[in-house]
C-alpha cells in the first residue's frame, strides 16, 4: 500500500500543536509503564481528584487511564469525567463503559508513541467515549483503535468543539468500530483506516454538520474489512490520498464506501482518489456534495470494482486524469444536474470494462483535454435525456478493445472541439479496435472532423450530427449509416446513402461536398436554405462527385428575411449525373417554401432547360394552390377553388382555368388537386 509522506497543512499543524502539548515528555522512546489506573466513580467526577480513582491515585505521565466499571450481568455504566487541569498520561482504555469527557477548554496529552487510545476491548458491552470542549493530543502517528479488541465494538464521538490531534486512527480494528465527528468537532492527524485490518471487521465514520472536520493523510476505507465514511450536512474531510476498497495484506479484499451528501459537504484530497483499488469501492456524491482531487481512478487493479454515483446537483472536480476502468471493473453515473470535471478522461483503459452514463438535464462531464471511450480496454458511454459531455479530441476504441457511445434524448449532446476518431487515432495514424457511435432522436454530436477507421461505425438514426467533414482512413475506412436525423457536413469523403434522414448542407447556409455517389431513398430528404444569391455563404448547395440518385423529399426554406425575385435562379445540387426524382415535385413543377411565402419551379434531369446534372430553382412567386391568397396551403384554398370552379365568386386575381388552357373543365380541377396535394 503506497504511503504518502507529505501531510495536509492542517495535519502538519496538528503535529506541531501536539508536540507543544507533549513538551516535557519523551515520546521517542516508550517510558516504563507503571500501571493501568482504573476510574472508580460510577457517578462521574473530576479527572484530577484522587478519590475518583481506584487506590486514590490520579494516573501519572507513565500510566494508562482505564475506564472499565461495567460488569457482565449488570447495566452498562455511563458517567461524565470533567477536566479542570491539563493532564498527561500514556494513553486511554475504554473497554465497555460509556464515558463522556467534558474537557472544559483544557488539553489532555497522551504520550505513548504506540497505541494511545483503545475503545472497545470488551465483548460484553461496546466501549464508548465522547469528548467535548477541549483537546486530546497524542504523539504524532500514535494509534487510536476504535473497536480495539477481537469482536469488541467501540465508538468514539468527537463533538461540540472537541479536537483530537496527532494520531493515526483505525475505525474497526479487531471489532466493529464507529467514529462520529459532529457539532464542530475536529480530528487532525496521520493516516485513517475505516474497516480494517481483519477480514469481516466493519468500521463506520460519520462527519456531520458545519464546522466538523477530519484532516488526515491517507484515507483508506475498507482496507480488508468493510468500511463506510459519511460526510453529511456540511461536514468536511481533507486527505492526501483516498482509497475505497483496498487490500492491505493481499489476501481478502475490502469493501469501501464514501457518501458525501448535502450542500457544503466536502471531501478534498491532495492526491488521487481510487474507488476500487484491490477490493470493491463505492463513492456516492449526492444532494449538492462536493469532491475535489487532482486525479481519480475507478476500478484500479484486476479483480477490483468501483462504482461512482454523482447526483442531485453534486460535483466531482479533478484537475488532471480521470480513468474509469484501469484494470478493474468500473461504473460511473452522473445524473440530476450534477457535474464531473477532469482534464483527460479515459473509459476502459487496459483490457477491462468501464461504463459511464450521463443522464438528465444539466448533468455534465466536462473534459478540458481528450476523452477516450475504450482506449485499450472496453468502454461504454451513454449520454441521455438532456445531458452534456465536452472534450477536446474524442476517441472511440482508440487503440484496441471495444468502444461504444450513444447520444439520445432531447437536449443531449457530445461536443468535441477537435476531431472524433472512431476505431482508431487520427493524431497518431493508429488503427484501433471496434468503435461505435449511435445518435438517436434528440441527441447532438458536433466535432471538427469525424474520422472512420476500418472497424469504426457511426449510425445517425435521429438527432443531429454536425461536423466539418466525414473522412475514411486507411483506404478501407469504416461505415457511416444514415437512417434518420439531420446531417450537417461540409465534406463527406465516402458515398452517402440517405435512408431516412435529412441532409442539410453547411450551417445556415453552406455547402456539402460528397465524394462518390449520393443516394436519397424515399424516406430521405434534402433541406436547402436560401438567404441570398451567393452559394455556399447565402444559400445551400450540394456537390456530388458521382451520381445523385434522387427520391424522397426536398425542403426549401427562406432565411435572413430574403425574398427572391422571379428572375433569380439557384443551383442547389450539382452532380456528375442525376437519376430519379424527388417524390413530391417533378422537374418543371412548383414547390412551396416551408412556412409559406412563395414557391419555386424546380428543374433537374433530362427535361430541364438548365444543365441536366444540376437541380435548379427558378421563377420564385406565389404558390398557385394558395387560392385564397392568405400565404398558407389549407382546406380554405380547396373550398375557395371549388366555389370558383362551380361558378361562384373567385378570389381576387384567380380563375377556375387553373391549367390556363382557355377552358374550365375537370383538367383544371385535377391540376389544382395535384398542386394542392404537393403543397403548391
Amino acid at each position: 500500500m503506497q504511503r504518502l509522506t507529505n501531510q495536509p497543512r492542517l495535519a502538519q499543524g496538528a503535529n506541531r500543536i501536539g508536540a507543544c502539548l507533549l513538551a516535557g515528555a519523551s515520546i521517542g522512546t516508550p517510558q516504563a509503564r507503571a500501571d493501568d489506573i482504573n476510574w472508580a466513580n460510577i457517578n462521574g467526577g473530576t479527572f484530577s481528584v484522587g478519590t475518583n480513582w481506584t487506590g486514590g491515585v490520579v494516573p501519572g505521565a507513565n500510566d494508562f487511564a482505564r475506564f472499565a466499571r461495567s460488569r457482565a450481568g449488570n447495566p452498562q455504566i455511563s458517567y461524565t469525567v470533567s477536566f479542570s487541569t491539563n493532564p498527561a498520561n500514556q494513553g486511554i482504555i475504554v473497554p465497555g463503559d460509556i464515558a463522556l469527557f467534558n474537557l472544559n477548554g483544557h488539553a489532555y496529552s497522551l504520550t505513548s508513541p504506540g497505541t494511545a487510545i483503545q475503545i472497545g476491548t470488551s465483548t460484553t458491552f461496546p466501549g464508548r467515549l465522547t469528548a467535548t470542549n477541549g483537546v486530546i493530543a497524542t504523539a504524532p502517528d500514535a494509534q487510536v483503535l476504535i473497536g480495539a479488541g477481537t469482536n469488541a465494538p467501540g465508538l468514539l464521538n468527537i463533538s461540540t468543539g472537541a479536537q483530537l490531534l496527532g494520531p493515526r486512527v483505525t475505525v474497526g480494528s479487531g471489532g466493529p468500530g464507529t467514529l462520529i465527528v459532529q457539532n464542530g468537532g475536529d480530528i487532525v492527524g496521520g493516516p485513517m483506516r475505516v474497516g480494517s485490518p481483519d477480514f469481516g471487521v466493519t468500521g463506520t465514520a460519520t462527519i456531520t454538520g458545519a464546522g466538523s472536520a477530519v484532516v488526515v493523510e491517507d484515507l483508506i476505507v475498507g482496507a480488508v474489512g468493510a468500511g463506510t465514511v459519511n460526510i453529511l450536512s456540511g461536514g468536511r474531510v481533507e486527505s492526501t490520498l483516498g482509497i475505497l476498497g483496498a487490500n492491505d495484506f493481499e489476501e481478502e479484499s475490502g469493501l469501501g464506501t464514501v457518501n458525501v451528501e448535502g450542500a457544503n459537504s466536502r471531501w478534498t484530497s491532495s492526491g488521487t482518489i481510487t474507488v476500487g483499488s484491490a477490493g470493491r469501492g463505492t463513492l456516492n456524491i449526492t444532494g449538492g456534495g462536493l469532491v475535489q482531487s487532482p486525479t481519480g481512478t475507478v476500478g484500479d487493479i484486476p479483480d477490483s470494482a468501483g462504482t461512482v454515483t454523482i447526483g442531485g446537483g453534486s460535483q466531482w472536480i479533478m484537475t488532471d486524469l480521470f480513468v474509469v476502468g484501469f484494470l478493474g471493473q468500473a461504473t460511473v453515473t452522473i445524473a440530476g444536474g450534477s457535474l464531473l470535471q477532469s482534464a483527460l478522461g479515459i473509459i476502459g483503459m487496459d483490457f477491462t470494462d468501464g461504463f459511464v452514463t450521463v443522464d438528465g438535464p444539466g448533468s455534465r462531464w466536462i473534459n478540458s483535454s481528450d476523452l477516450s471511450v475504450g482506449k485499450d480496454g472496453n468502454g461504454t458511454m451513454n449520454i441521455a435525456d438532456g445531458a452534456e459531455v465536452r472534450c477536446d479530441d474524442g476517441f472511440i476504441s482508440r487503440f484496441g478493445g471495444i468502444g461504444s457511445a450513444r447520444v439520445s434524448g432531447a437536449g443531449s449532446s457530445w461536443t468535441i472541439m477537435g476531431n472524433l476518431s472512431v476505431g482508431g487515432d487520427v493524431e497518431q495514424g493508429a488503427n484501433g479496435g471496434s468503435g461505435s457511435l449511435v445518435i438517436e432522436a434528440g441527441g447532438t454530436v458536433s466535432a471538427d472532423g469525424l474520422y472512420l477507421f476500418p472497424q469504426g461505425l457511426v449510425t445517425l438514426q435521429g438527432g443531429t450530427l454536425d461536423v466539418k467533414g466525414i473522412s475514411p482512413t486507411f483506404a478501407l475506412g469504416g461505415d457511416f449509416v444514415f437512417l434518420g436525423g439531420v446531417l450537417h457536413a461540409d465534406h463527406v469523403g465516402l458515398p452517402l446513402l440517405n435512408q431516412g434522414g435529412t441532409l442539410a448542407p453547411g450551417h445556415s447556409a453552406g455547402t456539402t461536398v460528397i465524394t462518390g455517389n449520393y443516394t436519397q431513398m424515399s424516406t430521405g430528404a434534402m433541406e436547402i436554405e436560401i438567404g441570398g444569391t451567393a452559394h455556399g455563404t447565402q444559400y445551400d448547395r450540394v456537390n456530388v462527385g458521382g451520381t445523385a440518385l434522387l427520391n424522397g423529399g426536398l425542403d426549401l426554406r427562406l432565411i435572413n428575411a430574403f425574398v427572391p425575385s422571379p428572375a433569380q435562379t439557384f443551383v442547389i445540387l450539382d452532380a456528375g449525373t442525376i437519376a430519379g426524382g424527388f417524390a413530391h415535385v417533378a422537374s418543371g413543377h412548383r414547390l412551396a417554401v416551408s412556412g409559406g411565402g412563395g414557391s419555386f419551379v424546380v428543374h433537374y434531369g433530362s427535361g430541364s432547360p438548365f444543365d441536366p446534372t444540376q437541380v435548379v430553382l427558378s421563377n420564385f412567386g406565389p404558390c398557385p394552390a394558395d387560392f385564397d391568397n392568405d400565404g398558407a396551403i389549407d382546406f380554405f384554398d380547396y373550398d375557395a377553388f371549388v366555389i370558383c370552379f362551380e361558378g361562384g365568386p373567385c378570389p381576387p386575381g384567380k380563375t377556375a382555368d387553373f391549367d390556363a388552357d382557355g377552358s374550365i373543365d375537370f383538367f383544371d380541377y385535377d391540376s389544382f388537386v395535384i398542386a394542392f396535394e404537393s403543397g403548391c
